[in-house]
């Protein structure tokens, strides 16, 4: 289901020493990976490994499946679990506390693969200034794409997604990235209560995805 990024930068080509182009000192030229990425790669690979196992059960319509997270993958890795399981999904809710870049990196993954079509985002006021990087980049990746993110004193996790034959609710303790510890997470197969999320994160996104400042706080 998922794959391994390709390598980032690869090692220049070294002179050729014979006609059919072997490099000199034997064998042939192959793309270099530092060890820094190609552990991150491995880390990546593990962590999905270990989301599509818990995802391997979609709860069917009026259902709902527990889990406990142990920290060993982010939420969002779960999240484009079930994504890659229901979808194509035509609009991914988020709302969570806090997220990373690699977050970012795999919701952008998602769309570039045509798995998901559209995401908005609620996340914390205060993750926003106490992390600023994480949220302009945050904040342009999502103009680009003609998404919507927001910043309202939110403590909410929830995610929501609609697929051609599902429609589902995760509610539990974890934001979109991890943190190391326990997380209890439900998974609902519920269109009313799918809905009701989707209601409550889109009124939050209208009402504050143009604020620029906050007294106070918040989060």
């Amino acid at each position: 289901m998922f794959r391994p990024l390709p390598p980032p930068f690869a090692r220049a080509k070294p002179p050729a020493d014979a006609a059919d182009g072997t490099a000199a000192g034997g064998g042939t030229d192959a793309p270099f990976v530092s060890p820094h990425v190609a552990a991150n790669l491995a880390r990546r690979q593990a962590m999905f490994d270990r989301a599509t196992l818990d995802a391997a059960h979609v709860p069917a319509p009026g259902e709902a499946v527990h889990l406990l997270l142990d920290g060993r993958y982010d939420l969002m890795h779960l999240v484009a679990a079930l994504a890659g399981r229901v979808g194509p999904v035509g609009h991914l809710r988020i709302a969570t506390l806090s997220l990373n870049k690699r977050n970012l990196a795999e919701i952008a993954r998602l769309a570039d693969a045509g798995t998901v079509a559209r995401v908005s985002l609620v996340c914390s006021y205060y993750f926003t200034t106490a992390d600023t990087a994480v949220w302009a980049a945050v904040r342009a990746a999502f103009a680009a794409r003609g998404w919507r993110a927001a910043a309202p004193r939110c403590h909410a996790k929830v995610v929501t997604l609609d697929g051609p034959a599902h429609r589902l609710s995760l509610e539990g303790s974890a934001n979109l990235r991890s943190n190391r510890n326990f997380e209890q997470l439900l998974v609902c197969h519920d269109p009313g209560l799918h809905d009701w999320h989707a209601r409550w994160i889109d009124a939050a996104i209208d009402r504050h995805e143009n604020d620029q400042s906050r007294d106070g706080a918040a989060g």
